[in-house]
Parts: C-alpha cells; structure tokens; sequence
C-alpha cells in the first residue's frame, strides 16, 4: 500500500486536491499521508505560463501538475487521471479497465489547448436538458463537464425563464421552465409513470409542490441557477450568463440588466444576444441602393465604409440583417448605459452576441460589431442550426485573426429541430476544431439538450478543442478504452450515423422539434411533418434500420461494460428514429385525401379513413414512448419521454379534431416560444 503526499505548492487549489483525493480513495488502495510518503504528488500555478497552457511531469516518484492558473492546473489533473484509465464522460465517469498509478506517476505531458476557453452553451429551456434535473444532479453535470477539462459554460436564459422580463411586472418573472409550457405526466400510462420522477408535471422534482405558486416558482428557479453556477465556480470554470435584449429604451433595458446582475453576482461575463434569426421583426422593403443609408440612420454614421457603402452588402439585403441590426441598436443602447446598471463591485465581462444562421447577414453585421462595439467587449455568434452548417458558415465568414481571439464561437453537439431523432455531430466539431490556423483561439461551446445521447459528439469536442483529431482516430480511440473489439465497423457505424445526422439536418430539418405548439393547431396552417419529403423520410428510416442492426450487431464483440452500454444505447435510439418516422409516414398518408390547408367537413369514408391512420400512428408514438423509457441513463433521457408523450398525442389528437364528432382542440398556454429553426435563411 503506497504512502501519498499532495502538497499544495500555490494557495487556492483546494478543489484540484479534493478531486485527486476522490479518484485515488475510489480506484486505489494508496494511503494519504502527512510525511514518510512513497509518492509526491505537487500542485502549482506557473504565472510564466499562459493562463491556458498546462503540464504534467512524473519521474514515477514525483507527480507535478502545473498550470497558467487553477483551472488549467485541474485540467493537468483530470489529463493524469484519464491517462491512469478513468474515462470521464458528460453523463459521469467509470473505470474500463484497472487504475494504472504507474502510467499516473510516469506521464510527462506539455499542453498548449487550441481552444483556450471550451465547454457547453445550455439553453436551459427543454425538458431533456439540466433545467429539469434535480439541483444535485445538476451540480454533478457541471462536475463531470470540468473532469473533461472543459473550462467555460454558457447559460442561456430565455425572456421569464431564469430572469424577469420586466422586474416590476410579477406576470413577467422567472420560473417559466420550458417556455412556460406544461408537461404533464401521463399518468395513465403506468410504465411511462414508474419512469418518471414526478407525479404529476414534468419539471425540476424540487419545484413540482410548488409548480403552481409562481412567485415561489421563480424564487426556487433563481437559487437553483445560483448553485449550479456557485459549483462552476468551484470547479474553477468561467461562466457566462446569456440574455436577449426583451425590451426597448435606456430605462427598461436598464431595469432588465440590472435586476439580472443582481440575481448573479457571481458570474464572470454577460452576454447580451440577438433573437434567433433576428427574431420577429418584420424587415422593410428596402432596396439594396437604399440600405446603407436606411441602416446608418437606424444605427450610426459609423457604419458605413468611407466611401458611404455598408461593408459586406452585395447584390440583395439578407433577411436576417434588418432583425440583427434592431437587436444590435438594443444592445449598443444598453452598452452606452452600462454605468447605469453594472454593479459597483465584482463586475462581469461583457459580450454582444449574433444569433444568426444566415452567413450574408452575418458579413454585414459582424464589420457593424466590429465599429460600434468598444474594444474590450468580447464577441460570440451562433452562425447556423446544426454542427456542421456552423462550420461551414463560420468558413464561408473569413474570421480574421483578430477575430479569432475575440470570439466566442457556439455549435452544437445536437440539434434541437430533430430531437426526437438520434444525432451524431462529430463531422462539424472535428473540422471546426480543426479550422483556425493559430496556434489557440478564445472559445467554442456547444449546444447539446440530452446528454448520454450525445455523449460521443460531447467526448470528442472535448479532445479536439485541446488536440485537434480526427473523427476516425477519436472513434478507435472511444473503441479501445470501451472494450469494443472491433474498431473498423464501429469507425463505420459511427461515420455512417454521423453522416446522416448531416443529411438529417439539411433533409428532415425539424422532424423532431420538442416544442408541442410548433407541430400542429387546427386552422392554422398545416403538420410540422407535412413539409418533409416523403423520399427522404424513406432514405432516413432505412439508414436508421440499418444503424441499430450494425450497433446491435457490434455487442457479440464488446466485451466492456461501458463500451455494451453505449451500444445498446445507440440500438435502442436508432429503433426509437424509426418509429417516429413510421408514425410520421401514418400521418402523412392522411395528405393524400385531405387538406389541412383548406379543410372542409369530410365524408364518413374520408374520416374513417384518417381515424385508421391516427390509430396506427398513436401506436408507434407509444412504442417510441416505452423503448425509449427502457434505457434512461440520465435525468434528460426522462425528459425526452416526457416530452414526447406530451407532443406526439396531443399532436395526433388536434390532427384527429378534423375527423371525429368529440373534438378535443384543448392546448397548454404557455409564456414565450422559440422559432421552429428556419432551413431557408442558410447560405
């Protein structure tokens, strides 16, 4: 049994030494001891090195982990860590093989990470992401996400989700989880019902008692927050709070931000971003000869190139300018204020965001960023819906080099249009990681929802933004440490899926959006579904048949519990794909005899007819429901079977309204609600 001494060589790296301690108690019998060790092991911030940069240097008696500060000295740790066979994952952490302290105490490593801050943007506002987590389960996501050496978070928090709108206004406040959308538990369903920790509605389980009292709701929905960040904190990572400016004029911007930094104070940066796509503002008919005057009477003189011109404008003027320059004036507003309403102590970095999948509005607004924004504001942008039309977009916009330091880049590890799908999004992550040729750029974060779900896209982004890879060494690598034996046909299974995560996104754009009052309201409109090519659904499904045949078939050689686990995860949700493209494809049939567009009263054989096919469709939606339930490696994956089950039947049910003499149009009101993403703003 070996004698271990952790010396503490720099002052304030109490958390790095408590997690050294865990993962040494759990995975070996060594003893801690005050002296008359076997084993040193040091712990120290170099300032002579970039705050980012850290090593790893054992002689097999001596361990020294060192770091530009204490978040890159705990990336030194979890590096030794994982290197000795810990493999750390976002949904937690486990042991494939045997705890090596000799790999440990000899590893010698120097890293200099791409990316200097990388982690993950929460939307916090669906039910299959960490905003319906107990606040424990909560707190140890942020956890697992700091042992991947991710060192930044980004929350989002969407108008009366996580901060009041208007703090004068009590109809206004926090505590709209999920848009303020109810998710109830369908309790008729007792399987469904054992699987869920909640009786009734499908929420944080601390906050159900309390669901209905809304001051006391948001109350609880601002301590939960707080602590998830206090545990960031903690774990040494920096964290951005993200709001959209909601509202117009110096006073009620003011208001807002003000009330947002008081329910925080201990966040390291604000970020104030556009609407997604520019949100609702209706664009005027401005012809393109008139637009650079038009947008320097909105915004400024200081817009135009010397010539008069607006840099970045060609031969028309994109959709999504006009929306990103009426959130970019709000924020410039709020920025010439910003006396008004940043706290006189302990204040936060500022960033200006662009929410905008649309690259020629981008070319313009990113030269009006650039020249009304003071220089020591950072900058992000989220340039598209999906992780590799992000890359590609962010190609397309020729970052400069400065750019590059100043931007908070975000992509996405899954995208929420196909929720209800399983996606793979390691093809854009690899090539964005992959992109810029500095030596390191400020950041990338991604957006994800479901986590075990995505937990291979979320894996490899974590090494890539330290060490660039590629998809195929990563995937061998994911093989080897899991125990699946052979590598050639999960390589295989694993870039097919990503492939067609890929098509996926550009052919059944939100075939899975989570958002029941985007699918269908009678009268308004036709399905969401109803815009998908029955050619492609077709190509979806057998791609999806035939994945969950290859995952299956890849467990007669995993011998791993960790690397049979994450392939009978991968076969589940192929299978799970498939059945909500069959319930889909049922629906569908009913566009053959009937018009949601104009409907009338239909004949008796018409109704019956599309009851049938409802029918079978509501069958597959509950098989979806009670697959999916068969695995629920984590609190998301309860949420994915709470959304669904409360989407699809009501989908079905409002669908049926056309047909049947009870009709049943009831819908949940809810508080806010995001845009079904848009495919056609995509350059």
């Amino acid at each position: 049994m070996a004698k271990i001494r952790i010396e503490m060589l720099t002052p304030g790296l109490d958390y790095a030494v408590t997690e050294l301690k865990t993962f040494l108690a759990r995975y070996t019998n060594a003893k801690f001891a005050c002296c008359g060790e076997d084993l040193l092991l040091q712990l120290r911030v170099d300032d002579a090195m970039q705050p980012h940069w850290y090593s790893v240097h054992g002689d097999g008696k001596t361990q020294v982990f060192t770091g530009g500060n204490a978040s890159s000295v705990l990336c030194a740790v979890y590096e030794a860590l994982a290197h000795a066979g810990i493999l750390f994952e976002a949904h937690g952490f486990s042991l494939p093989g045997k705890f090596s302290m000799d790999a440990f105490m000899t590893l010698n490593a120097d890293v200099q990470p791409k990316v200097r801050l990388r982690g993950i943007r929460q939307h916090i506002n669906f039910t299959m992401d960490i905003s319906s987590y107990p606040l424990k389960e909560a707190q140890e996501y942020i956890r697992a996400l700091a042992r991947m050496r991710f060192n930044a978070i980004t929350f989002h928090s969407y108008p009366g989700q996580w901060h009041s709108v208007d703090p004068s206004d009590p109809e206004k406040c926090a505590g709209h989880f999920f848009y303020g959308h109810c998710h109830e538990v369908p309790v008729e369903d007792e399987l469904t019902m054992s699987r869920i920790r909640n009786r009734k509605i499908f929420c944080i389980p601390e906050v159900e008692a309390i669901y209905n009292e809304p001051a006391a709701r948001a109350e609880y929905a601002i301590y939960w927050l707080n602590e998830v960040i206090k545990t960031a904190k903690e774990a040494c990572m920096t964290v951005t709070l993200s709001v959209e400016p909601d509202v117009d004029g110096e006073e009620m911007l003011t208001n807002m931000l003000k009330d947002v930094c008081r329910l925080y104070p201990a966040i390291d940066i604000l970020e104030l971003i556009s609407y997604e796509c520019g949100g609702n503002f209706v664009p005027p008919q401005t012809p393109v000869a008139e637009a650079p005057r038009f947008y320097a009477d909105l915004l400024g003189d200081k817009i135009l190139s010397a010539d008069g011109t607006l840099e970045g404008l060609d031969d028309e003027v994109p959709y999504c300018l006009y929306g990103g320059s009426m959130c970019l004036k709000r924020m410039v507003t709020a920025l010439s204020c910003r006396e008004n309403w940043l706290p006189e102590h302990n204040q936060p970095k500022l960033c200006v965001g662009m929410y905008i999948p649309c690259v020629k509005s981008l070319r313009i607004l990113l030269p009006m960023m650039r020249k009304l924004i003071p220089a020591d504001i950072t900058f992000s942008m989220l340039p598209a819906h999906g992780a590799q039309v992000a890359a590609d977009n962010i190609e397309k916009l020729h970052l400069t080099d400065a750019d590059w330091q100043r931007f908070m880049l975000y992509s996405w590890a899954e995208f929420d249009g196909n929720m209800f799908m399983l996606q793979m999004s390691t093809d854009g992550l690899a090539k964005l990681t992959n992109m810029p040729d500095a030596d390191s750029i400020y950041g990338v974060c991604v957006n994800h929802w479901r986590t075990a779900e995505n937990a291979l896209a979320i894996d490899l982004f974590a090494e890539s933004a330290i060490r660039p890879t590629t998809t195929e060494a990563f995937y061998r690598a994911f093989a080897a440490k899991t125990g699946i034996a052979d590598a050639d046909a999960f390589v295989a299974a694993c870039d097919r899926l990503a492939k067609l995560d890929s098509y996926a996104r550009e052919e059944l754009m939100n075939i899975g959006f989570p958002f029941e009052p985007c699918w269908y309201r009678p009268g308004h409109g036709v399905p969401l579904c109803n815009g998908l090519k029955h050619d492609n659904m077709v190509y979806g499904r057998s791609e999806y048949a035939a994945l969950r045949d290859a995952f299956e078939a890849l467990l007669d050689c995993a011998e791993g519990e960790q690397g049979i686990a994450f392939l009978r995860l991968m076969a589940n949700r192929c299978q799970a794909s498939v059945l909500h493209i069959d319930a889909l494809f049922a629906v569908r049939e009913i566009n053959e005899y009937f018009d949601f567009a104009n409907p009338v009263t239909p004949d008796d054989e018409t109704a019956a007819k599309a009851r049938d096919a409802i029918e079978r469709a509501s069958a597959f939606v509950q098989e979806y429901i009670h697959l999916y339930g068969e695995i629920l490696t984590d609190r998301g994956c309860e949420g994915m079977v709470a959304n669904y089950a409360a989407t699809m039947p009501v989908f079905l049910r409002l669908v049926s309204s056309h047909f049947v003499e009870d009709k049943n149009t009831d819908v949940s009101a809810f508080f806010d609600a995001p845009p079904t993403p848009d495919s056609e703003i995509v350059d």
